[in-house]
């Protein structure tokens, strides 16, 4: 977009077109159904204005036919429902938006949520009031705000050429005067996708970095892959929906002024239904009101609409829902018990298997409640057997068989299911990688000086180890810091090795942990002469490390070479790199205090030239 352009803009917004829409506030909305009745009598003449008497009766009739969700739209901050805190931090972040970016007078102190940055990212579920707050914020600091929404297509191209002028320019007159600053909406970004918008996202990011406005993005799912690049070039802010006991004082309130009598304990009950939806409880009551049922609506009447309007249930569901759903089969049917396993098909089965046992002893059924114990606790190892298969081969087809496997295990139970406790199994498998990784580095170290599998390590050798290691430094303190440090430098052990990985490796059979015998003065001390000299651990790492990368290499050159006369070649590479590995750690452990001469520097480059020049004449 050129200067002329940006200045015809500027000075005559369009009225149409899918560049950009001018926000309009409610007022104006309002204003344009403000016309009179034409006269009673055809010889009267027109009169060039309205009276006010003709336009009263005009205006409160256009104002009853306008939707109740535009009639009450907030028209202020103090207005908006919720997240005054959002709202706040927003107002601050716009306020101080040229003074950080254009004057670069200050920078805001980093936080998580990354106030310093260019653009704003509002997330929150639908429904909430995330463009209303964004258009209230941008009207009270004075900014004309421009918006692209799912409608437009929002692809690399067009983004460059709808944004990049508009991005570094205000609102001018024809004098050359900045009539307005300027606010960029991007609303629903994480609907770009597809051929349409390909590219849009990495686009919209390189504007924001070269912009001199503020934009501000707006999207439902701030866990989306796009969102979490876009996230981190601008500031965070994440909205909640509001309380059922805010929607419903304020739907109370609007009731009553369109003449309806709603009482509290009814608004509470629709805005849960509706799950917590400003918008479709106003359209609710809207219908209601004028479908003739009469001038209030009780609790009981209410309730008997429901199945009417009730936003979709399942939609609103997670695995927490999905779990409390399946372990009461006789409050929620099959279907919903089924689609609740798909809400979250990794964790909704853990959570089922963590929680049945309670549900079903906190049961008000006491029939038969121990056969049902053994057969839900044998339907929970059947829907493990197929997991296990499905994951195992990949066999997505088994998905169905599985929720349906799941479900039978609620069926069993028959609970009173609170609210679901987290999966322990998940907190004890990361445990249980953590010391399988720990014991295969430890089996790694000692492979020169044990022989056995990982599992001999474990049983036999691990507390054996273990005493004799920490025996001189219980016995004699700091006194035995070397002789534990000959025997760790003897078995190829690292200070790690022994106070992180064997410390790890014990059984809870309720013995006193030997490492808590030792004092804070001990470990100091055994952990100042150790850093103090070059040890054997060190080295076996660095060259166990080298005679893995060269065996998978070995391999690589066999396959393709076949056998030949390279092999003794090979070895003897590799034996020479080991050295020249063992040598560069020793000298690398004993740099002088005032750094190495440039004598050394030169010798040293030196002689990464002649090793330069050996391998080329290989």
């Amino acid at each position: 977009m050129n200067e002329i352009t940006t200045m015809q803009y500027a000075v005559n917004p369009p009225t149409q077109g899918r560049a950009f829409k001018t926000q309009c506030s409610s007022s104006a909305s309002s204003s344009s159904y403000s016309i009179a009745k034409p006269s009673a009598n055809p010889s009267a003449k027109p009169s060039a204005k309205p009276s006010a008497k003709a336009a009263a009766p005009a205006k409160a009739e256009a104002s009853e036919a306008m939707l109740w969700v535009d009639r009450f739209a907030p028209s202020g901050l103090k207005e908006v429902l919720g997240n005054a805190d959002v709202a706040k931090k927003m107002t601050d972040w716009l306020r101080k938006w040229n003074a950080v970016h254009i004057a670069k007078e200050f920078k805001p102190p980093y936080s998580k949520e990354n106030p310093g940055a260019k653009a704003c990212l509002l997330s929150g579920p639908p429904g909430i009031g995330k463009t209303t707050l964004a258009t209230l914020v941008a009207a009270q600091e004075g900014y004309e705000t421009l918006e692209l929404n799912a409608s437009d297509v929002r692809s690399k191209g067009k983004l460059q050429g709808q944004l990049h002028g508009a991005s570094v320019s205000g609102a001018m007159s024809m004098t050359g005067a900045v009539t307005k600053r300027r606010l960029i909406i991007m609303d629903e970004v994480d609907g770009m996708g597809g051929n349409e918008d390909r590219g849009g996202v990495q686009e919209l990011i390189s504007v924001i970095k070269q912009s001199k406005v503020p934009f501000i993005c707006i999207c439902n799912d701030r866990q989306h892959e796009k969102i979490r690049s876009l996230a981190g070039h601008c500031f965070d802010l994440r909205l909640r929906r509001p309380t059922k006991g805010q929607i419903a004082a304020r739907a109370v309130q609007v009731a009553r002024i369109n003449g309806l009598e709603l009482e509290p304990n009814a608004a509470e009950l629709l805005a849960e239904s509706c799950g917590n939806d400003i918008r479709q409880v106003l359209n609710c009551l809207q219908m209601w009101q004028r479908g003739g049922s009469g001038s209030s609506a009780k609790y009981m009447d209410v309730k008997a609409r429901l199945k009417s309007v009730e936003k979709d249930a399942v939609l609103r569901m997670s695995a927490f829902d999905g779990c409390q759903a399946i372990l009461q089969p006789g409050i929620h049917d099959w279907a919903t018990r089924h689609e609740g396993f798909f809400r979250d098909y990794m964790l909704t089965p853990l959570l089922v298997q963590q929680n049945y046992l309670p549900a079903l002893m906190a049961s008000h059924d006491r029939a038969d409640k121990l056969v049902r114990m053994e057969r839900a606790a044998a339907a929970v190892s059947d829907e493990d057997m197929v997991d296990a298969v499905r994951g195992r081969d990949q066999n997505w087809a088994l998905l169905p068989l599985q929720a349906t496997m799941t479900v039978r295990v609620g069926s069993f139970s028959r609970g009173a299911a609170g609210f679901p406790t987290f999966p322990e199994w998940l907190g004890k498998n990361s445990s249980r990688n953590k010391r399988k990784r720990l014991l295969a580095e430890l089996a790694m170290h000692l492979a020169e000086k044990i022989s056995g599998s990982s599992e001999a390590l474990r049983l036999s050798y691990v507390a054996a180890l273990k005493d004799r290691l920490l025996a001189p430094l219980l016995a004699r303190g700091a006194d035995g810091a070397d002789e534990t440090i000959a025997l760790l430098d003897e078995y190829g052990l690292s200070r790690d090795d022994f106070f992180e990985t064997l410390a790890e490796m014990k059984f809870k059979d309720g013995s006193v942990d030997p490492y808590s015998r030792l004092d804070t003065k001990t470990k100091g001390a055994f952990t100042r002469k150790y850093n103090q000299g070059t040890h054997k651990s060190q080295g076996l790492g660095a060259q166990q490390t080298a005679g893995t990368k060269k065996r998978k290499a070995g391999k690589g050159d066999a396959g393709l070479g076949g056998e030949g006369g390279e092999g003794e070649e090979g070895e003897s590479e590799e034996e020479e790199s080991e050295e020249e590995d063992l040598a560069a750690f020793k000298k690398a452990k004993k740099p002088s205090a005032k750094g190495p001469t440039p004598k050394a520097k030169a010798g040293a480059k030196g002689k990464g030239t002649a090793a330069k020049g050996k391998g080329k004449a290989k």
